[in-house]
């Protein structure tokens, strides 16, 4: 192996570390997103539930006798709905999901482009120089993405480690390839 062949390998090594940082961070967001649109749908059916018993024991108070239960259940109710409108209105789930979702997709075009990096650096025709060349704009794409992305938590690491790694949500068997080609194009 001469140098060049053995500098294109550490090269290689190079843009398939990046490729799977971008794999990664792409996966965070979209669990960051899905975790934000689980988040909304649980304060929205809790909001609707509040209001629906607030209006049930409204009506009760109207209707029935003066029953201090129902009016203090009522009241702690009502607060509960308060509470969840006030949490709505402090986070905006919608910008939230659909700001993770822009980056996620952002990402993926990254990645793709990693890919075809990647394929470059292992067919041996494109030069080191070449190779940098293409990383570096890869890399100044990728870091401005990275400058504007919001915020992930832990959990959303936590899911997209279990969708990598225990669900191989990125691994595709060549049957299922195949299964989604034209039949001229399938192996």
């Amino acid at each position: 192996m001469n140098i060049n062949e053995y500098d294109k390998n550490k090269y290689e090594g190079l843009i398939r570390y990046s490729y799977m940082g971008i794999v990664w961070t792409h996966k965070i967001h979209e669990k960051q997103a899905d975790l934000y649109l689980r988040r909304k749908h649980t304060f929205d059916v809790v909001r609707i539930i509040s209001s629906s018993l607030t209006a049930a024991g409204l009506i009760s108070i109207i209707f029935e006798y003066d029953v201090l239960w129902i009016k203090l259940l009522t009241a702690l109710i009502s607060f509960v709905t308060l509470v969840m409108e006030a949490l709505s209105k402090s986070y905006d789930f919608d910008s939230l999901v659909a700001s993770h979702r822009n980056v996620a997709s952002a990402l993926l075009e990254i990645r793709d482009s990693y890919q075809h990096l990647i394929y470059k650096a292992q067919e041996g025709e494109t030069s080191i120089a070449d190779l940098d060349s293409e990383y570096q704009k890869l890399e100044k794409k990728k870091h401005s993405i990275y400058k504007e992305a919001p915020r992930t938590t832990d959990r959303a690491v936590e899911m997209a480690r279990v969708a990598l790694h225990v669900n191989k949500d990125n691994e595709f068997l060549d049957e299922d390839i195949d299964a989604a080609l034209p039949r001229c194009l399938r192996r």
